[in-house]
């Protein structure tokens, strides 16, 4: 089976060593670096969507920046060949069927407070959750896809979950009544878990059902990237923050 035939049947991609350890490295020393300036700058009137650091903080938003790298802009470069790492932009290139461009990059931390794990589809911020609208959504945008999540782990993770198969069809009954009345529950069916080291990086459908974990105490450094079609661009916005 092809790259791009696992991920039209399965909405997920995991890839192994794509980073070489030196790169992983330099990263995580510099993304490091950037998430104590937001921890110790950050406000609620400052950051998008009032996303300033706290106890429950799980995500730090525009790690690319410019404010985060004006003292060492090498750093910023270095970010943003990593994203752009050209067996990265192939494989976008065949999902997406024409270039793809970035919408957003953040960093996905570990809270110092326990934050509950929501399943999701992206799609259900844009559409009502259920029935037609929602429904036509998936259809619309399952392939080739809207957008597509990208992470680059700079430590060792499996915080992420996806229900394959999910980003091209509607929920089954039971993930219905998971995602609308217990969105925190461990028995999501099918789900599976994204395990990655350092170097790997991971694919998947923003409209299939996935998750997050972000628990107290378990390192999390995660780089968290949005691509579009060039067709598409849909930039962010405050409102879609």
């Amino acid at each position: 089976m092809t790259t791009t035939e696992k991920w039209q049947r399965d909405g997920y991609l995991l890839l192994r060593d794509v980073l070489a350890p030196a790169t992983v490295e330099a990263l995580r020393i510099s993304c490091d670096q950037s998430l104590e300036q937001w921890r110790r700058d950050s406000t609620a009137e400052t950051e998008p969507g009032g996303y300033c650091h706290k106890p429950d903080a799980w995500i730090m938003l525009h790690l690319n920046h410019p404010k985060y790298h004006h003292r060492n802009p090498e750093e910023l470069a270095a970010l943003l060949n990593a994203v752009a790492d050209p067996h990265v932009l192939s494989i976008l290139d065949d999902v997406f069927r024409e270039p793809a461009v970035i919408t957003q990059i953040n960093y996905y931390i570990d809270p110092s407070e326990p934050r509950p794990a929501n399943w999701h589809r992206d799609c259900q911020f844009t559409a009502r959750w259920t029935g037609e609208e929602e429904s036509e959504l998936i259809l619309r945008e399952g392939d080739p896809p809207r957008e597509v999540h990208m992470h680059i782990p700079l430590v060792g993770t499996s915080a992420s979950e996806v229900v394959p198969g999910s980003h091209v069809r509607s929920d089954t009954p039971e993930e219905s009544r998971i995602r609308q009345e217990d969105s925190h529950s461990d028995k999501m069916p099918n789900a599976c878990r994204l395990p990655l080291d350092p170097g790997d990086v991971a694919f998947f459908h923003v409209n299939a059902l996935h998750r997050g974990t972000y628990e107290a105490g378990i390192l999390r450094r995660t780089i968290a990237v949005t691509f579009n079609r060039v067709s598409d661009p849909r930039p962010a916005t405050p409102e879609t923050m």
